[in-house]
This record gives C-alpha cells, structure tokens and sequence, in this order.
C-alpha cells in the first residue's frame, strides 16, 4: 500500500509539471545577425574527406525570456522576426516556436544557444567593454600620427 501511495505522488508530481513547460512565455527579440549557416550532414562530409563550404546566409536572432536568453537560427528566408516586438514562443524538441497572433500561423526556430539572462548580461557588459577600449586605443592612435614633417611637390623641385 505503502508503494502504491508513493507512486501516485510522484506520478501527480510529474503530471503537474508537465503543463508549465509547454506553457508559451513572452520573450522580446533584441538582435539578429547575419551569419553563415552550417550544412545539415556537415559530419557525414567531414568523415568523407571532402570539405564542406557553408556559403548559405542565416539570421541570427538573440530572444531575452525573463530567465533565459535563446539565441535562434532562420534557416528559411520566411522565417524572420521584427526587432524589439514582444512575441509568444514555447519551447519544444531543441527548437523555439514562434506563434503569430491569429495563433494559426507558427514559425519553428532550432535553439543554437542558450544561457541565463544575468550570464548573458556579463558577458554582453564585457563585450561592449572590449568594443569601447577597442575604438579608444583606435581613436588615440589615430590622433598621435604626426604629420609628415617635409612635404616634397612639384613647385619645390
């Protein structure tokens, strides 16, 4: 009886976790980049010897969640999503699916990365501190250059 008990607990456990994951979230889509994507049998091509040049174009695209940051690959050029709009997504089988707000309509996006939002934040603030020490170290170089102390032209020869 004792086993019994035990085992329905954890099955009415299980089943009331189930529905909060398929639960569709409200995420903000914050940046795409335009990157190159990677064939899908890269490593059966790899294992051939022969090489693989990925030459096909690809949005890439960073979701900020609550908790989670995603960042998604459009492989299809139907599969774009407007900068800086709130959207509803759900997360199923390592891809994000996007829904349009007729709800008939849904766009599925693989799951190239994921990682929490206060990671995400520091990595993002070290970034954009490399970015700026980047641009001063160019900014200064650029004022140092002297220039040329003696200027030969035509009138002086």
């Amino acid at each position: 009886m004792k086993r019994v008990l035990v085992q329905m607990s954890f099955l009415l456990v299980a089943v009331s976790f189930l529905p909060a994951q398929n639960k569709p979230f409200k995420a903000a889509v914050v940046s795409m980049q335009m990157t190159e994507c990677t064939l899908p049998h890269r490593f059966v091509s790899n294992l051939s010897g022969t090489p693989v040049v990925a030459t096909v174009p690809c949005a890439e695209y960073t979701v900020l969640g609550d908790k989670v940051v995603y960042v998604l690959v459009g492989r299809h050029t139907e599969q774009s999503l407007s900068l800086g709009q709130d959207l509803f997504f759900r997360e199923e089988n390592k891809e994000l699916v996007v829904f349009s707000d007729d709800e008939k309509s849904r766009l599925r996006f693989p799951i190239k990365q994921m990682m929490l939002r206060p990671d995400w934040e520091h990595q993002k603030a070290l970034r954009e501190e490399a970015t700026r020490e980047a641009i001063k170290q160019t900014t200064q170089r650029a004022l140092s250059c002297e220039p040329p102390s003696t200027v030969v032209t035509a009138s002086s020869k």
